[in-house]
């Protein structure tokens, strides 16, 4: 009994929810016909890597900081510093 009812709710689902994208995707289609506003559409995956890969990343300050703190703490020899 709840099998036959699952199956009749997710057959209709997977026919009502295509018929309504389709209605859907119709409807905006037929305004943009019409000279509706159209939204900025959405950059591939290739086109957002050609824009980072045209900006030149500048030098990156935060690895320098990182590597001049570890040369640092490799030149540390435990002596105390005395005060100016």
């Amino acid at each position: 009994m709840i099998a036959a009812v699952t199956s009749i709710v997710l057959g209709l689902c997977f026919f009502i929810v295509p018929v309504w994208m389709y209605r859907l995707g119709l409807k905006d289609g037929l305004a943009l016909n019409q000279g509706a506003k159209t939204i900025k559409p959405i950059r591939s995956p290739v086109q957002v890597m050609e824009g980072r890969r045209e900006k030149e990343p500048e030098p990156d300050t935060f690895v320098d900081s990182l590597l001049k703190g570890h040369a640092n703490m490799m030149s540390f020899t435990g002596d105390i510093e005395e005060k100016r």
